[in-house]
């Protein structure tokens, strides 16, 4: 049995997804919706066992073109390591940053608890 590597390329996984930025919104109903400045619906996030629950799933939904953009470019940089302009002390710095931005967004840089 042969295996062939058809992994597709990851720009082309996604493409047809609504891109970002993905915001976080009330509806006149209460009701948790993530919306971008070009479409005004992506979807209502279901209610958590708590506000604190809801909130966070809905911070994770709107992060999603930001975390693909950040894997896009973390799968570009990995594949590019082997050029002789990659630095990978700077770009580590870096990614790091973005990482945690997307992760802790109010406290992007600073101590955080994970789990």
């Amino acid at each position: 049995m042969s295996h062939t590597n058809s992994t597709p390329k990851p720009e082309a996984s996604m493409s047809g997804h609504t891109p970002g930025p993905w915001h976080i919104v009330t509806d006149e109903h209460g009701n948790t919706e993530i919306i971008t400045d070009s479409r005004p619906y992506i979807c209502t996030v279901a209610p958590g066992k708590c506000e604190d629950v809801t909130v966070a799933n809905a911070r994770l939904i709107a992060a999603a073109p930001d975390m693909r953009s950040l894997l896009l470019q973390i799968h570009t940089e990995l594949s590019n390591t082997a050029s002789a302009d990659a630095d990978p002390a700077n770009w580590e710095g870096y990614t790091m940053h973005r990482i945690e931005k997307l992760l802790w967004p109010e406290n992007a840089g600073g101590n955080h608890e994970t789990g």
